[in-house]
């Protein structure tokens, strides 16, 4: 009995530190047309943009299925359908409201953009001289930004989180630049 208690507990502590390490990322290539999002290696969606189809790859460790969204047909209701009562929306305090987004600031700035290029052409030559020095001054280390006169775009962000980063966050409040200006 204990001995099946200990796996348990390791199995649970297994689980826990997979959801707390593995990484969530998300994947966008213009190059590839594609939409990746992977969790940890055990969880994989990738959406494929095909000439007049939309292709969703989902793999789920070793399960594998392709999905053709533009041909999912919908079935047809015949049931009446019931109106909704309309619900009274209470106003919402602005310190809860400072509260919940001072919440979603502080997760969205757990997320950590891996990869991010991108080459432009805005097919306007004025356009593109203006853009040239903001993007020599933003292209720095993984990050490229780059303007071509060939009427290339190509775009390719790798967006990453983790679930320990998540709970720093939440754990740990930074000063937003709300408490800065007192409001």
């Amino acid at each position: 009995m204990v001995i099946v208690l200990w796996i348990l507990l390791i199995l649970l502590l297994l689980v826990l530190s997979f959801l707390l390490f593995a990484p969530l990322q998300l994947e966008i290539s213009s190059e590839g047309d594609f939409v990746r999002m992977g969790w940890g290696g055990l969880v994989q969606g990738r959406l494929v943009f095909m000439p007049d189809e939309l292709l969703l790859n989902l793999r789920i460790l070793f399960f594998r299925k392709k999905i053709y969204l533009l041909r999912i047909k919908k079935k047809k209701t015949t049931e009446p359908i019931e109106k909704k009562k309309k619900k009274t929306k209470k106003k919402l305090s602005w310190a809860i409201a400072k509260k919940r987004f001072n919440l979603f600031n502080r997760i969205l700035h757990s997320f950590k953009i891996r990869i991010c290029k991108i080459n432009l052409d805005t097919d306007d030559y004025v356009v593109n001289a203006y853009l040239f020095p903001v993007f020599y001054s933003l292209d720095r280390g993984k990050h490229n930004f780059s303007i071509n006169y060939e009427g290339k775009i190509d775009v390719r962000v790798l967006i990453e989180n983790k679930g320990i980063w998540v709970l720093r966050a939440l754990i740990w409040q930074r000063k937003s630049f709300f408490h800065k200006i007192n409001i």
